[in-house]
């Protein structure tokens, strides 16, 4: 009995394939890896990326067994259904505020019924205790309210030009693509390059490459740190190859360190060229702070406020190239500056946060790395395909029939070929086809039972990948009651997912400010919307919006994501509400007569304010 002793990581699952069996002798795990963990981070990803590809023969044994494996795209399809589900139909970018319908003013709770007439003093005080709290209520109620008002513009505006950003840069598809890698791999990694003057591109690049700095207290923390690296191969003029490695690098810094240098064992100030100075460089946007340790610089971002503090730290970007044959012993944080060749190296970003974003596929706070959803239904996919080669192999027996003849000279292993004629030389001869097919229907009932165990353990509904024919008779309520474990399922996977995507839009958003694209302000709340992936009834929906909008317990952007859930032509449903406020002119009227202003019912209008609201009078003339 062996005494190894098992470690649990998201990765255990895919623990009795050859590739993690001894993951740091693999071919695609790189020397330079920083940490003891990557090896089998590496080599998982790898192992995935073959099942994911029709590809996971590769890890056969065998040429034969190679060449006989079956695979039918099951797991791609899984993860597709997955990414589908995730995300749902028609999601979209929205910004917190922007679509609320303001139009009917604050919910505010009824007041109070006043005492009686003979009312004890008692009474009294629990009338005016419950009337100071009413108050209260209402004012904050409604000061809530009219900030969304006054701020629902800007919301309008930042997720206009969010949207725009998105289209541009086609970063809905990049969103796709993170999410197929999240679902299929178990992470995803999304960058964000800042463009001058412009919003920024996003790219995503493989996890396998992504190696952050993360403390021993949470994994969960933002890193200070982050490297992405590769091997690349190029090709000699003159022929053979060489092996590269490309490193990213970013780095969170404190502003103070590129201002000092220490001389004589002491931490000094420096100028422009570096000598020793009195008073620190400071730019135009940064100020000295005063701390415990003494004075740092700081630093004013675009999105700061009045009443926020200055930024002690920024971020550093370097990017080089390295031979492999000049680290053979060094690891990826250790490798030799003076060896590189720097694209670029140190370079301030002007920002105080990492533009790159970690999304795990399963919530991830104390293991950083998530899990793929085909990790723990691999070996049923293996289990699959190892049937459907036996399938196969019967298929291709019973197709060439097996005939047992007598009064006739043959050898085991003659065939039998159509057109051919046959005698048997004598009047007690015959031919008798042996029937092997009573077989099939188990092997085919036996392929069906897997399917069914396949999609039962990734939670998934057979009606999802089209293994229940619609006429069936099934009921609305039974195949809502199906969808149940691949809802619950959705529900933690968009839980992983939330806060990553808020994250990077609001990286977004801020590197957009910093290369001037949009104006200075607060950074705008801003989220993926995500659709719904559930049947529905579209009779049943309008109904039940139009009973709840009449009760004013719906607001109008519920109403018409429930009715774009359902499938009506809706392209985008902010839009839409804008359309519908638009053409509600009641409501414009509402709330200027509650702000008392008539440019923030032109805004909810979406129109501009004449120059001269009104003609001027023509001027009378009185006769004494």
């Amino acid at each position: 009995m062996s005494n190894d002793v098992v470690q649990v990581s998201p990765w255990t699952p895919l623990s009795y394939k050859s590739t993690l069996v001894r993951p740091e002798q693999s071919l695609v795990t790189p020397t330079w890896f920083p940490d003891p963990t990557d090896p089998e981070r590496i080599s998982a990803y790898y192992t995935l990326s073959l099942y994911l590809a029709n590809a996971a023969r590769s890890l056969l044994g065998s040429e034969s067994a190679r060449g006989q494996h079956r695979e039918y795209g099951d797991p791609a399809l899984l993860r597709d259904r997955v990414v589908s589900g995730v995300l749902g139909s028609d999601w979209a970018v929205s910004v917190d505020g922007a679509g609320d319908d303001l139009s009917r003013g604050p919910s505010l709770p009824p007041p109070p019924s006043e005492p009686d007439a003979d009312a004890s003093p008692l009474d009294e005080r629990i009338y005016n205790a419950r009337l100071a709290a009413w108050e209260a209520a209402v004012e904050e109620t409604l000061s809530e309210w009219e900030a969304l008002v006054e701020g629902q513009p800007a919301a309008r505006q930042a997720q206009r030009d969010l949207r725009k950003w998105m289209t541009r840069r086609q970063v809905d598809a990049r969103i796709v693509e993170a999410t197929q890698t999240e679902v299929g791999l178990g992470d995803s990694v999304m960058v964000l390059w800042p463009q001058e003057g412009d919003w920024p591109k996003l790219s995503v690049v493989q996890p396998d490459g992504y190696f952050p700095v993360l403390s021993d207290d949470d994994a969960a923390d933002f890193p200070d740190r982050v490297d992405i690296a590769w091997d690349f191969l190029v090709e000699e003029p003159g022929g053979g190859s060489e092996v590269f490695v490309r490193r990213f690098t970013w780095q969170l810094v404190p502003i103070s360190d590129m201002r000092t240098d220490t001389v004589d064992g002491e931490t000094v100030w420096i100028d422009a060229e570096g000598a020793p100075s009195t008073t620190p460089l400071l730019g135009e946007t940064e100020t000295l702070v005063d701390t415990a340790d003494g004075a740092v610089v700081g630093r004013w971002y675009p999105w700061h406020t009045d009443t926020d503090d200055p930024s002690l730290h920024t971020c550093l970007f370097s990017e080089g190239v390295w031979r492999r044959t000049d680290i053979t012993t060094e690891k990826l944080r250790d490798f030799p500056t003076d060896r590189a060749e720097w694209v670029h190296y140190n370079r301030d970003l002007n920002i105080d946060f990492i533009p790159v974003v970690h999304t795990p596929n399963t919530p991830a706070s104390q293991t950083t790395w998530g899990q793929s959803s085909l990790a723990n239904v691999l070996q049923v996919l293996d289990d699959v395909a190892l049937h459907d080669r036996d399938v196969m192999q019967a298929t291709r027996y019973l197709s060439n029939p097996t005939i047992f003849a007598k009064g006739v000279q043959a050898d085991v292993g003659d065939q039998v070929m159509p057109g051919r004629l046959m005698k048997t030389g004598s009047e007690q001869g015959g031919m008798d086809v042996l029937d092997l097919s009573a077989g099939v229907p188990e092997l085919l009932a036996a392929a069906d039972r897997l399917e069914d165990r396949l999609w039962q353990v990734a939670g998934m509904p057979a009606e999802l990948v089209g293994r229940v024919d619609e006429d069936s008779g099934v009921s609305g309520v039974a195949i809502m009651l199906r969808y149940a474990p691949f809802a619950q399922t959705v529900g933690t996977l968009r839980m992983a997912r939330e806060s990553k995507h808020r994250l990077m839009l609001k990286f977004a958003y801020r590197l957009a400010q910093a290369a001037g694209a949009v104006e200075p302000g607060p950074s705008p709340a801003a989220r993926i919307t995500y659709g719904s992936f559930l049947p529905s009834n579209r009779s049943e929906t309008v109904e039940l919006v139009a009973q709840a909008r009449q009760a004013q317990v719906m607001s109008t952007q519920t109403a018409v994501l429930m009715l774009v859930a359902a499938g009506f032509p809706v392209d985008d449903a902010t839009d839409e509400v804008d359309r519908i406020n638009r053409e509600n002119t009641e409501a414009a009227r509402n709330i200027a007569d509650a702000t008392g202003s008539e440019q923030a019912a032109a805004d909810y209008l979406g129109i501009e304010l004449p120059d001269t609201p009104f003609l001027p009078l023509p001027e009378i003339e009185i006769e004494d």
